[in-house]
């Protein structure tokens, strides 16, 4: 647990470098929403990257170090108060977000099952095949009473509901509004969209995070604003978007739908000539932006080395201060003998972390505990590489014994 707790605070500052990156280069340059798109998505990719080498980051050669401890019966019989580490904390309040965001995606896709399932809507028109679609599917668009705003869901079977409200706006707005939702089937956006709600999910703690996916999600509907005018005319398309944002949005989850850009994407509209990169000044900024992003992404990797016993000129650890596990009462007296093994690392300082069961012995009555616990208080002369410390990993076994 150890491990992962350092894991997740390493990846979260690796992770702030190529989404800060990412905004000074759309503050310092005007690309299309497009292009926007493009690159945020890439951002969001490329920062998932960074957990690989980062979790796997420590070599799992391992020095080991006996430290076989009799524990007599007579001596032991205090139980084990298992106290929280620090990393026992980040680990489960980390594992606490996952599950809620997890379960609010899955109560939103019950509630869009439910919405595709309702028994009051009505088709607008048979079928309609979205614009620039790559396949013959087609969506079918459905008059739905019980929403607010144009939505389009669905993978293998796409779909398009529209407000009962809608039916009040004009021939030219409702065809713009059918194809703005058209566009998204087309593009597969609402997939996106779920694939980002999963990493947020995941990285619900990172600030960072939050920003990317607010700025990937404006960049998407602003691209798609800007094909939607150039065919059916700006002031057509704002007029629409100003009376469908005067309902009241009703928010479901798993879903892009709502007011929240409403402002920024009139704005973009309203300039009307599209941002363009402007030759080879914006690519050295982007160039430049690319090249820090991942120099600085490396160096935050760059946590003190995990040295291994095959490694040549590694002098071992060499242990300075024992301290005994506790053998519980409830383990001694179900009669519970035998071995745990523990992995850690030994820091520069001497001091022992990241400690890990490899193999358990008990984890119901105490014992697996007891020992982590033991191995956190150990102390060692460091490994040493020319003559300078290093970390080096260990693996500890202790043994606990009725006579």
């Amino acid at each position: 647990m150890a491990a992962m707790a350092d894991w997740l605070m390493l990846f979260s500052a690796q992770l702030a470098v190529p989404i800060a990156m990412a905004a000074i280069g759309e503050a310092c340059i005007a690309m299309p929403a497009a292009l926007r798109l493009t690159c945020w998505r890439a951002v969001l990719c490329g920062s998932l990257l960074l957990a690989a080498p980062s979790a796997m980051g420590v070599s799992l050669s391992t020095v080991t170090v006996d430290a076989r401890s009799v524990v007599s019966l007579v001596t032991s019989l205090e139980t084990v108060n298992a106290s929280w580490r620090l990393s026992d904390v980040i680990l489960t309040v980390w594992l606490g977000g996952v599950l809620a965001s997890a379960t609010w995606l899955v109560v939103g896709l019950l509630a869009l099952r439910r919405l595709r399932n309702a028994p009051d809507v009505s088709p607008v028109c048979t079928t309609r095949k979205g614009p620039e679609a790559p396949d013959p599917k087609q969506a079918a668009i459905w008059w739905h009473p019980r929403i607010t705003h144009p939505v389009s869901f669905g993978i293998r079977r796409p779909l398009i509901l529209l407000p009962l409200h809608a039916r009040a706006l004009p021939r030219e707005a409702l065809e713009a509004v059918i194809d703005h939702e058209a566009l998204h089937v087309a593009r597969r956006d609402w997939a996106w969209h779920v694939a980002e709600e999963l990493v947020r999910s995941i990285l619900w703690f990172h600030p960072g995070i939050w920003w990317a996916v607010d700025r990937l999600r404006l960049s998407r509907e602003e691209a798609i604003d800007a094909v939607v005018a150039r065919r059916h005319g700006h002031r057509i398309y704002m007029e629409t978007l100003m009376q469908l944002a005067e309902t009241s949005p009703r928010p479901v989850p798993a879903t892009g739908f709502g007011r929240r850009h409403l402002v920024t994407r009139m704005r973009a509209l309203a300039a009307r000539a599209p941002a363009r990169v402007n030759g080879w000044r914006d690519c050295v900024v982007l160039g430049v932006l690319l090249a820090a992003s991942l120099v600085g992404a490396s160096c935050l990797s760059g946590e003190p080395r995990v040295f291994s016993s095959e490694e040549e000129g590694v002098t071992l650890p060499s242990v300075i201060r024992e301290v005994q596990p506790v053998y519980t009462q409830a383990a001694m007296e179900a009669g519970i003998e035998g071995d745990v093994h523990l992995t850690g690392v030994v820091r520069p300082d001497g001091a022992v972390d990241r400690i890990d069961i490899v193999d358990s012995l008990d984890a119901e009555l105490g014992l697996d505990e007891s020992a982590v616990e033991a191995a956190g208080q150990w102390r060692f002369e460091p490994g040493t590489v020319d003559g300078e410390p290093v970390a080096v990993r260990v693996t500890l076994q202790f043994r606990f014994a009725l006579d």
